[in-house]
C-alpha cells in the first residue's frame, strides 16, 4: 500500500517532436507520462535538478544520449537518467517511452544546452 497520496491524471501536453501525456503524479515524490516522439524528431539537450528519470522503450527504436555517452534502445529496453545528468533521446522510428520520475516534476526544472526548436 502507497504511503503517498497521488493523483491521477491523463492532460496531453503538444510538443514540436511529438507529444507526452501525465498520468500520474504524487506531489514531488514521483511522476509518471508516456513519450511520443516523431520518427528522426529529437527532445532538447537538458538536464534536471530535482528529479531521476527511468526510461522504458515501450514502441519503436532511439539512440540516447547521457552526458557523452551514447545508447541505442529498441522495444522493452529501459535506461536509468540521474538528476543533473545531460540528456537527450533521438527516435529512430516513431517512439512511445514510459517516464517515470523520482522527485520534484516541475516543468521549470529544466536547463535546456541545445534544442531544434529556439526553446533556449
Amino acid at each position: 500500500m502507497s504511503t503517498h497520496i497521488f493523483k491521477t491524471l491523463s492532460s496531453v501536453d503538444e510538443r514540436p517532436w511529438g507529444s507526452f501525456t501525465d498520468l500520474a503524479d504524487a506531489d514531488g515524490v514521483w511522476h509518471v507520462k508516456i513519450l511520443c516522439i516523431k520518427s528522426g524528431e529529437r527532445i532538447s539537450l537538458q538536464r534536471h535538478f530535482l528529479r531521476d528519470e527511468h526510461w522504458v522503450v515501450l514502441e519503436g527504436e532511439v539512440d540516447v544520449m547521457l552526458d557523452e555517452e551514447a545508447y541505442h534502445l529498441k522495444k522493452g529496453e529501459h535506461i536509468f537518467v540521474p538528476r543533473e545528468t545531460r540528456h537527450r533521446i533521438y527516435a529512430i522510428t516513431d517512439a512511445t517511452i514510459g517516464e517515470i520520475s523520482v522527485g520534484n516534476v516541475d516543468e521549470n526544472d529544466i536547463e535546456r544546452f541545445e534544442d531544434d526548436y529556439g526553446r533556449i
